[in-house]
Formats: structure tokens, C-alpha cells, sequence
């Protein structure tokens, strides 16, 4: 006997009748929304009044006649910011400088130490900060300059006089062919 092979489609159980299937009217889309050019501009209009009324809000004016002062109030603030930053930098670096000078550091070097020590987040860390790195660096504490020289008193208190570079270059060039910077001869 042939060998028959029955099939039936998926989704349907064996023996139950499929409904025959309504043809399938292609659905149209509906129509797009059309505008007029009265349309987009009354959109546009309405959109930046919005925008002006939220930034005359934002800049505490009623209108747009007192813009101009509130824009001169806005530079004017940022001037006295600027100055007042300035103002702060100003005496911070005083109390740096006062700092070091509470430390014995001398006076002559307070530029270059402020240029070596980390500033830290406070004036107290400053301190502390300056505190160790003075420890590392005697050199520039008082005690370690004679009275009337440019560099630290070595060996008893001697110390080769060193040429002021801003004053006279070429005699301190002569000068540093010999001599290290703390005042000690160079070694051939």
C-alpha cells in the first residue's frame, strides 16, 4: 500500500474546519494634517512670546524697555565679582606671606617659597606645609643669612657676596662661574 501523507495547516487541530478567509482590503491611511502659513506663524508667535516672557522673568524685568538695565546690572555684578576675587587673592597672599614671616622665613625669598609650597586647601595647611618644607630647607629661614649679604651664612658665618642678578648680570655670571648659589665655591 502507498504511503500517504496528510497534512494540515498550523494552528488548525486535525478534523476542524477552517473559516474561510474574508479578502483583505488594503486600509488607507489617514490624511496627513495639513497646516496653513497663518497657522505656523500664529505657532511661531505664540512659542516666542513664551521665550521672552520666561527670560524677561529670569532677569526680573516687567518689559523689554528696562532689558538694558538689567544687562547693565548683570556687567556690573560681574565687575564687582572680579574685584572682589581680586580683593580675596590680594589678602590671601598677605596671609601667606605673614605666614612664612611667622615661620622665621626670610623676607627676601618670600616669592620663591610661595612659588614651592603647596598652598594646601586653608591657610592652616599653608602653614603646616611651609613648616616642613622650612625644616628641609633651612636656608631660607633668618638666622641662616648674615645681615647685608644676598645668600646664606656658611661655615661660620662667612659668605661670598653675590652679585644682584637684576642690578648687574654680568657680575653675577662672573660671580656663579665660581660659586654655587647658597654661596659655596663651585669644586673644579
Amino acid at each position: 500500500m502507498p504511503d500517504t501523507i496528510i497534512t494540515t495547516p498550523v494552528g488548525n487541530p486535525a478534523g476542524t474546519p477552517t473559516a474561510p478567509q474574508a479578502p483583505q482590503t488594503p486600509t488607507t491611511p489617514a490624511p496627513a494634517k495639513t497646516f496653513t502659513q497663518e497657522d505656523v506663524d500664529n505657532i511661531v508667535t505664540t512659542r516666542l512670546a513664551k521665550e521672552r516672557a520666561r527670560y524677561l522673568k529670569k532677569f526680573g524685568v516687567d518689559d523689554e524697555s528696562k532689558l538694558d538695565e538689567a544687562a547693565v546690572k548683570v556687567i556690573e555684578h560681574g565687575t564687582i565679582k572680579a574685584e572682589l576675587d581680586a580683593l580675596k587673592t590680594e589678602k590671601l597672599n598677605r596671609d601667606y606671606k605673614d605666614a612664612l614671616g611667622g615661620l622665621n622665613a626670610d623676607g627676601e625669598y618670600t616669592d620663591i617659597l610661595l612659588s614651592q609650597i603647596d598652598k594646601g586647601k586653608n591657610l592652616d595647611e599653608f602653614k603646616a606645609n611651609a613648616k616642613e618644607y622650612l625644616s628641609k630647607h633651612p636656608k631660607f629661614l633668618k638666622e641662616n643669612f648674615v645681615p647685608g649679604s644676598s645668600g646664606p651664612a656658611l661655615n661660620g658665618g662667612t659668605v661670598a657676596s653675590m652679585p644682584d642678578p637684576k642690578t648687574d648680570l654680568n657680575g653675577f655670571l662672573e660671580w656663579r662661574k665660581t660659586h654655587n648659589l647658597d654661596g659655596s665655591l663651585t669644586r673644579k
